[in-house]
């Protein structure tokens, strides 16, 4: 098989590659041993060694398809967590509530159910949810935010 050879186009510092594809991370990727690896990881380890135990790549330019030697540097995962959440650039929103995809509840319909002190079975019948989703919103494990403002 033969190998591509990295390439990239410079943006605003920026090494951006064009040779290899993003993974659903949105972190470039490339196959060793049949096994999909972060391109920035290779990059670094080529310029400067092996990353140590516990560490993972992070980049200062916070864009996860510049293989820039210069934007990589090493870091704890916590380390790296602190420096995302930070910036403000989570994914997830930490208590997403009715904006979440999947909400299939109101607000103010949890506060109901957490306040209702029928059995689940009668609640979840009421509002066209499983009953599992009666006992997950009373015992915190979704909605917990609610939970614990009443």
């Amino acid at each position: 098989m033969k190998k591509r050879p990295i390439s990239w186009i410079e943006k605003d510092g920026c090494w951006l590659c064009t040779s290899h594809k993003p993974g659903n991370d949105g972190y470039i990727q490339y196959r060793w041993d049949g096994k999909p690896n972060h391109m920035s990881r290779f990059i670094y380890e080529q310029c400067f060694g092996q990353i140590p135990s516990g560490q993972v790549v992070m980049h200062t330019c916070d864009n996860p398809m510049c293989i820039n030697p210069e934007h990589l540097k090493c870091g704890t995962f916590k380390e790296n967590s602190n420096d995302r959440d930070a910036k403000g650039r989570h994914r997830y929103k930490p208590h997403p509530g009715e904006e979440s995809w999947s909400a299939k509840l109101t607000e103010q319909q949890v506060i109901k159910i957490l306040l209702d002190k029928r059995h689940p079975k009668i609640i979840a019948l009421q509002y066209g949810v499983a009953e599992c989703t009666i006992y997950n919103i009373k015992s915190g494990i979704k909605w917990r935010y609610l939970q614990e403002a009443l």
